[in-house]
């Protein structure tokens, strides 16, 4: 059965073993990974430093997709905004209710941090069509592009 959850401080190793794939499958794959510094950035949301969560989707034992989350300050008041750092289902789950389970969590944690915005962003480059018709049919509004120049 399939269960989205926020994850456990000693589950690092469940997105660990997802790495080398995200990461070669996405725009980033020319990128060195820094297995430390993203150990880091999950452990944020257990400290507080940063106000991070991270939900996992775990079927038979296996994390079959992740989402990480975190809430700002607003760059021009006092309000806060939540954005995903990440959001990936492993590419034969795709299509199933996964992504819109964690995006679920993702909601209720935002609203439960008293955000004034939720956002989501399609930074990989995987599937930007298909994932954006998704994100709209959610009642996300495309409100702003990004482009990018490799030096």
């Amino acid at each position: 059965m399939l269960e989205i959850r926020p994850s456990y401080p000693d589950e690092f190793w469940r997105i660990e073993e997802l790495i080398p794939a995200i990461s070669q499958e996405g725009r980033f794959r020319d990128r060195p990974i820094d297995v430390i510094k993203l150990k880091t950035l999950y452990d944020y949301q257990f400290t507080q430093l940063i106000n991070t969560i991270c939900y996992l989707a775990i079927l038979d034992d296996q994390c079959v997709g992740f989402g990480a989350f975190v809430v700002n300050p607003s760059f021009f008041g006092h309000d806060r905004t939540a954005s995903d750092l990440i959001l990936y289902v492993v590419p034969e789950k795709r299509g199933s209710t996964i992504a819109l389970r964690i995006l679920n969590q993702y909601e209720k944690w935002a609203m439960s941090q008293n955000v004034t915005e939720i956002s989501l962003c399609i930074g990989s480059g995987i599937n930007v069509e298909n994932t954006g018709k998704f994100y709209e049919a959610l009642g996300y509004q495309k409100e702003s592009v990004v482009y990018v120049k490799h030096p």
